[in-house]
């Protein structure tokens, strides 16, 4: 009974921490929240608001901090702690998605089997998933998804169940686009960008892009960033690369319910801008 009133209390209560500046302290906070919410998992496994805050306090322990620590050994130099990092952030999105594929298994039967091909996952997802208030736990399970394909992108199995993960964003949307101001048509972008240019998909990029800022109007900036960082990287779009970050580093506290996703993305801006590495990453230099 405490640890079903304690999950509920939590998961009301995390807007305080989003609403947060201080990325040390925030860094510190989550992880000290998810000893608490592993502890109080163990007396409640079956809490759905438990379940669904432990998937969504790792898959944030492993974008905001996790692959911070990563990138930071990059800039450094330090290629064994920057592939410690990403073994860590692995695993982070491995637990992740494991809390998510858990809480889905609560609401519904029949996953594994719906997930043999695109057309069976689809209709099982607008049969069993149809209500809007499952669009959050989608879209952070599709992100965990998606994350430890990132991380795990050596894996050929984990690669080809990537649509998996995709098609869990675009039902989320389907449901509620307006989730974490339109996260998901960022997630789905920053997807699409990934294919060539000339790749008949690769429009589909932009258009995401574009939805996700009509939504937050650009106050969400992990939309600037991502675009920045996925979308005029690939095009070679050097001067809207360097004004999107720029914009980012120059808005000062434009969302404060999202502040502490704002601070994240301020850091990552600040990063990509001072390093030339992650410029050359993108075909161009100083």
């Amino acid at each position: 009974m405490v640890a079903d009133t304690s999950f509920s209390v939590a998961r009301q209560s995390t807007a305080g921490v989003q609403s947060m500046h201080d990325f040390e302290a925030a860094e510190k906070m989550t992880y000290a929240g998810l000893a608490q919410l592993e502890s109080l998992h163990v007396l409640s496994p079956d809490n759905e608001d438990g379940l669904f805050l432990l998937l969504q306090a790792w898959d944030g322990a492993g974008q905001a901090f996790i692959m911070d620590e990563a990138e930071e050994a990059l800039v450094r130099g330090d290629e064994a702690s920057a592939a410690y990092h990403k073994r860590r952030a692995r695993a982070a999105f491995q637990r992740a998605k494991a809390f998510g594929l858990e809480l889905l298994a609560l609401q519904a039967e029949g996953f594994p089997a719906a997930t043999r091909n695109a057309r069976s996952l689809k209709g099982w997802l607008e049969a069993e998933m149809g209500d809007r208030k499952y669009a959050p736990e989608l879209l952070w399970l599709g992100i965990a998804w998606l994350g430890l394909v990132g991380a795990d992108s050596e894996n050929s199995e984990t690669v080809a169940d990537l649509w998996v993960g995709v098609a869990l964003i675009e039902h989320s949307i389907r449901l509620d686009e307006t989730v974490e101001y339109g996260l998901g048509h960022v997630i789905l972008g920053a997807y699409h960008a990934r294919a060539a240019i000339a790749a008949p998909e690769f429009p589909e990029a932009k258009r995401q892009f574009d939805r996700a800022l009509q939504i937050n109007g650009g106050k969400y900036l992990v939309t600037k960033l991502q675009l920045a960082q996925r979308y005029f990287c690939q095009t070679h779009d050097k001067a809207s690369y360097l004004r999107t970050l720029n914009e980012v580093l120059d808005d000062p506290d434009p969302l404060p319910a999202a502040r502490l996703a704002n601070t994240v993305a301020k850091r990552f801006a600040a990063r990509y801008l001072a390093d030339a590495r992650f410029r050359a990453e993108c075909g161009f230099g100083l």
